[in-house]
């Protein structure tokens, strides 16, 4: 049979029944307005022991075939009379309803558990079991915040569950990153959500592992962890790169910038990036600058950087368009700048070293020429003296003869041994101490250096191969230069020092505070016969020779000169290692 309801006041006035409730009572029908204990006088002692609140199962009445559920709702209440024959079949039905419900919540693909109003879990699906790794066993029972005390103590977590036991976070997922390193070696990315169960019982809390966002995570991590390598590998390809790199946008702003420019302009990648380039080029090539960056295709010419202490350097640079491989769209623009300062120097020094070959060539053919001739003027003053006499008033202007054709002879001979480079004359090791304070003794007491204040510093350093005559001779003619330069007022200073295991030199360095040279002879100085004095005043063969002397030693002569401040030569020779 259906269910027969009759809803009455509190005093248990009828107000309404359905047609099947009619059938019920033993005295007819159930009308509005009867009292209903009339029809049923078991009502009154079945109300005296019965909670009337809505819940439970239909409870038998009196010894009647019929069973009731009362369920109140304010002033009212409702009656469900039920056969007793068929209240078995309903219980069956219940129970198979409840074990279905049972099933789907184990089976469901979300992690489901309960909690009480003591928020211990009272139940625990599969779901649940693999997303927390921890079997129902060891939970049912047990508080929340003591099986995830890791996870519940994270704030979110925290307030999310307060808010589902309250009823104020409804459906509504919550997420957090929890790592368990005993099961994933990365953190997980975990949502919860619940709500409250009816009359403040507990709750009813869902919690999943987003795996999709999980493996997208997981992708866009290792696509991270490959482009991180991928930059810090280009980034240190650049940085090995002999070259100046660098990168600009269509606004000319620096996008990178590798290790070689900063060493080379002295400007650290902090300062410069996203900063215009415009800084390391002159005003006046700014305009050929920006030919070269609007050029479609490749571009190539010279500039000159200027440096973080305002001085420059000529470089070769190519700009090279860099475009999107897929779009085709201009992203950036290379500048890949070369040093060409250094191989102009070098290219400079092998002309200068074949021009002071060519000179040696000269000079010893010169020195053959002259050597014979002079043989001949010292043999005849010689006898000349044998058949004079001393008193004679000739006899002094023959030994001056004498003596200086013997000079002029040595000189030759050390030049004419010093060009043909012969195995004979090895030679010694010097201390360039003993070098410098013999050619300072030999030139000090001459007229040139009258009024010339000449300072010294000659530190200790390892020792050289070396002529000690021709060493002499060059620095002598370095000294002597110096000198003409002060025009008998300045100060000479000659320094020597050791520059360390790395280069494995003795530097020599001889500077004057005298007239200085202008910056387009400098490159000129050591060719021979080049000279900026006055006609009478030198034959411009002085650097030259003493250029010639050091190259043969295995060294190098540079010079640098300032206008009105004065000139600095530095000579560098090789120390013996033992």
């Amino acid at each position: 049979m259906h269910k027969a309801v009759v809803i009455t006041d509190r005093g248990l006035i009828v107000l309404a029944a359905t047609q099947t409730a009619a059938a019920l009572s033993p005295r007819g029908p159930i009308e509005a307005g009867d009292r209903l204990s009339s029809h049923f006088p078991s009502l009154d002692e079945f109300l005296a022991s019965t909670n009337t609140a809505p819940k439970g199962d239909p409870l038998p009445l009196g010894d009647s075939n019929l069973a009731v559920r009362v369920l109140a709702a304010g002033d009212y209440l409702t009656f469900e009379f039920l056969d007793q024959s068929e209240r078995a079949g309903e219980t069956e039905a219940l129970m198979r309803r409840v074990a279905m419900l049972e099933q789907v919540i184990d089976e469901a693909p979300i992690g489901i558990m309960f909690v009480d109003k003591d928020e211990r879990i009272t139940a625990f699906n599969k779901q649940q079991e693999l997303n927390s790794r921890v079997s129902r066993e060891k939970v049912l029972g047990q508080k929340l915040g003591d099986i995830f005390d890791k996870a519940y103590k994270k704030k979110p977590v925290m307030r999310a569950h307060h808010d589902f036991l309250h009823g104020q976070l409804r459906h509504t997922w919550m997420r957090f990153d929890h790592y368990l390193p005993q099961f994933y070696n990365k953190e997980m990315t975990f949502r919860i959500t619940g709500f409250p169960l009816m009359d403040g019982d507990g709750a009813a809390i869902f919690s999943d592992i987003e795996q999709d966002l999980y493996r997208e995570m997981r992708k866009a991590e290792k696509r991270g962890e490959e482009l991180r390598k991928s930059r810090q590998y280009l980034s240190a390809l650049l940085d090995a790169s002999p070259n100046l790199v660098i990168s600009v946008d269509a606004e000319r702003r620096v996008l990178s910038y590798n290790r070689t420019a900063e060493l080379a302009l002295g400007y650290p990648a902090s300062q410069v990036m996203h900063t215009p380039v415009d800084r390391f080029f002159p005003i006046d090539e700014i305009p050929t600058l920006q030919e070269a960056i609007a050029s479609p295709g490749q571009w190539y010419g010279t500039f000159h950087l200027i440096r973080w202490d305002k001085s420059t350097i000529l470089i070769e640079l190519t700009a090279t368009k860099i475009k999107n491989s897929r779009s085709g769209r201009e992203i950036a623009t290379l500048l890949l700048a070369k040093d060409i300062e250094e191989t102009n120097k070098l290219r400079q020094n092998l002309i200068q070293s074949q021009k002071m070959s060519f000179l040696g060539q000269i000079m010893g053919g010169l020195a053959h020429q002259l050597n014979n001739p002079l043989v001949g003027v010292v043999n005849i003053a010689e006898m000349l003296l044998t058949t004079v006499a001393q008193d004679d008033p000739g006899y002094a202007h023959i030994k001056m003869i004498k003596e200086a054709g013997e000079t002029c002879r040595d000189i030759i001979s050390r030049l004419l041994r010093f060009s043909r480079r012969s195995d004979k004359n090895m030679p010694v090791i010097l201390d360039i101490r003993d070098v410098l304070e013999a050619s300072i003794d030999l030139i000090s007491r001459h007229d040139l250096f009258k009024g010339v204040t000449l300072k010294k510093h000659l530190l200790e350093a390892p020792l050289i191969h070396g002529d000690a005559v021709l060493l002499q001779q060059a620095f002598m003619n370095m000294l002597f230069n110096a000198a003409q330069a002060t025009r008998g007022g300045g100060t000479i200073t000659v320094t020597s020092t050791f520059r360390g295991a790395a280069n494995w030199e003795v530097e020599v360095i001889i500077a004057d505070t005298g007239v200085g040279i202008p910056a387009d002879d400098i490159p000129r100085i050591f060719d021979p016969f080049f000279t900026t004095k006055e006609t009478d005043k030198g034959t411009g063969l002085g650097l030259s020779l003493a250029y010639w002397i050091i190259k043969d030693h295995g060294g190098r002569i540079t010079a640098e000169s300032v206008v009105g401040q004065g000139t600095t030569l530095h000579v560098f020779l090789p120390v013996i290692r033992y």
